[in-house]
């Protein structure tokens, strides 16, 4: 039972001057402060605490604070007294966030943004401009600070009101209005009105059919059947729905989370993260069977397995070891059997069923929804190759004062596929090598498909491939980078830095890369006049942020992250193998679809999968990966 529900923005979050701003609240209980109050306890608890210590629950002055951040600097923050359940907060904050999104989604696709690509998320200007609505769904959602309604799909039949759209089709801005009265502003909102006209007449999008609606004046009416949808078995789908043409669309979206030890030749972590999205258009109370070409969904036979491989242990390079074995096996074929884990399920599933039948059966809800999450753990399978491998090589010419980095791409997936929208980081450390940008010549790159940058603030080569397919079996890059100080490389010094020594430095006692003579912090102080030398370049002062943006970058892992997209392809080998849907009243005719898509990460900042960190795709780099000549 929580006393009160906050939306807060807190831009720059953890930085001592920042300020934690109540957008809107609503208090269930008198037992808490005022808003204010609340939100300068929660800021002074939250910057107490340590960077690694700041997690979504802070019990601070008897008061229990459970947080969730979204976009754009909101943080949804629930307050209490009680000892409350801290799952149970933690998911009505989450469900609140999605019933918002879904909101402002909804009505994005109503002005015509079929793309979203005008949506700009959750921000702030979002919230503030449609406080009544926010007020009338924490109204629904909670009742005496108990959850109560939090489907979408329930709720948009109840609340009817309409998001405070931008004329454009986005959402409100407080400076979207300053050039309405200009010329290409006028011609920008006549084009977007004719292209709306155009979606009303040849949109083929399956639009849903209430019977208890019967024109466009009893829109704002409420389907009857609503109202006797929460005390039914199947609180999740009204009755009265109908589609002109029943579809459903089925994606299984696996993220891969990998790492491997270029230096000990193991792999570290090889783990999948994968889910099951279901977008429903169907007409009546449908019931649907699933079937899978998984193994142990019911985990009856789980514990046999995990005693099968838990003696078994690899010597040598684990990836030589798994391509022998997938070439053993080849030529056997036989039917591949995924044995997922941690399988969570939509509350529309019948249990029962899939621990007696193994095949899901579940009346979906209206619209989009996600059906069930799964976890494979793919080092159980060790026949399973990793779909990219990376073999890189740092390369010091002292003489020269050089760096050259070759890296060779290896992919070891089917050659009809295609990997799409990969990107390969490749980190120079300017703790080891400090850059000389004196001349634009200085960094020179060569390779065999797609585009060469270098990132200044995060010292790393980007390497971009748009499309590369499974006929390609190797792909190289070669670059080379101008050093302004190469006396400190040494094999010695690469090896210390690896076994993880707690001090990095050159002879001189300064950290590597900082060869100015004026390195001391007193005398680079950030003061104004010195800010104004390097502006207007007083005593050969330079304006340069290289050199600050090479500094922010000490941090950086020695590891060599990919990101990358494959449809039509799943790691795990998951497939859908049987599907049939049932309606005793109709009797129609289904249309489903199928599809499957592996996605990876390189900054684990985004995730397609909801509620969960994107996975990453890493090869941790070693000493023997750098060389000096």
């Amino acid at each position: 039972m929580v006393s009160g529900i906050y939306i807060c923005h807190w831009p720059g979050r953890g930085l001592e001057y920042s300020r934690c701003e109540v957008l809107l609240h609503r208090s269930y209980h008198n037992d808490v402060p005022s808003a204010i109050s609340v939100a300068s306890m929660f800021s002074q608890a939250y910057l107490a605490l340590e960077e690694h210590e700041r997690g979504p629950f802070i019990y601070y002055k008897g008061v229990s604070f459970i947080s969730l951040c979204a976009e754009n600097d909101i943080m949804f923050l629930a307050v209490a007294r009680r000892n409350v359940s801290a799952l149970l907060a933690v998911t009505l904050l989450s469900q609140l966030q999605s019933l918002i999104t879904h909101y402002f989604q909804e009505n994005s696709r109503k002005m015509g943004n079929e793309d979203l690509q005008h949506y700009k998320g959750l921000t702030r200007d979002a919230i503030v401009d449609n406080y009544a609505l926010l007020f009338e769904l924490l109204d629904e959602c909670v009742d005496f600070g108990l959850a109560q309604v939090t489907d979408f799909n329930i709720l948009k039949e109840y609340i009817k009101m309409e998001v405070n759209m931008g004329k454009n089709g986005e959402i409100c801005d407080h400076d979207s209005g300053l050039d309405s009265d200009l010329p290409s502003a006028k011609r920008k909102l006549k084009q977007a009105k004719n292209h709306r006209k155009s979606l009303a007449i040849r949109s083929t999008h399956n639009q849903a059919v209430r019977t208890d609606v019967i024109n466009d004046a009893a829109a704002s009416y409420i389907n009857s059947s609503i109202v006797r949808t929460q005390v039914s078995a199947i609180s999740w789908r009204p009755k009265g729905i109908f589609y002109p043409k029943n579809e459903i669309y089925i994606d299984i979206i696996e993220e891969c989370e990998f790492l491997y030890d270029l230096e000990t030749q193991l792999v570290r972590t090889n783990q999948i993260n994968g889910v099951c999205s279901v977008r429903s258009y169907l007409s009546g109370m449908p019931l649907c069977k699933l079937g899978l070409n998984e193994k142990y969904i019911s985990q009856v036979e789980l514990d046999d397995v995990e005693e099968e491989f838990a003696d078994t242990e690899f010597e040598g390079n684990q990836l030589i070891v798994a391509s022998e074995e997938q070439d053993d096996t080849e030529k056997k074929p036989k039917l591949m059997k995924v044995p997922i884990t941690n399988v969570q399920f939509h509350l529309c599933v019948e249990l029962s069923k899939v621990y007696k039948d193994n095949l899901i059966y579940f009346t979906p809800p209206d619209d989009e929804f996600r059906l069930f999450s799964y976890s494979v753990e793919q080092q159980r399978r060790k026949r399973a190759k990793p779909l990219l491998t990376v073999h890189p090589i740092y390369r010091v010419v002292a003489k020269a004062n050089k760096l050259q980095v070759m890296c060779s791409l290896f992919t070891n997936f089917r050659k009809k596929l295609h990997c799409k929208k990969m990107v390969v980081r490749i980190p120079v450390n300017p703790a080891f090598f400090p850059l000389d940008n004196s001349n634009e010549h200085n960094f020179r790159f060569k390779c065999e498909m797609g585009e060469v940058r270098f990132s200044v603030d995060s010292s790393e080569i980007l390497w971009a491939i748009s499309d590369l397919p499974g006929l390609k079996k190797c792909v190289k890059l070669m670059a080379e980078i101008s050093l302004s100080e190469t006396s400190h490389l040494s094999a010695e010094l690469f090896s210390e830095a690896f076994l993880g020594k707690p001090f990095l430095g050159n002879s001189n006692g300064r950290p590597l890369g900082n060869t100015d003579k004026t390195w001391d912090d007193s005398e680079n102080g950030d003061s104004t006049i010195s800010e104004l030398d390097k502006y207007y370049g007083v005593g050969q002062a330079s304006s340069s942020v290289f050199k600050h943006l090479q500094q922010s970058a000490n941090k950086l892992k020695h590891e060599i992250a990919i990101s990358f997209e494959m449809p039509l392809f799943t790691y795990s080998g998951l497939k859908v193998t049987y599907l049939r849907v049932d309606e005793d009243t109709m009797k129609y005719t289904c249309f489903p679809w199928v599809r499957y898509a592996t996605r990876a990460s390189a900054d684990g900042s985004k995730s397609g999968l909801q509620n969960t960190p994107a996975a990453q795709f890493r090869f941790k780099l070693g000493p023997s990966n750098f060389s000096v000549i």
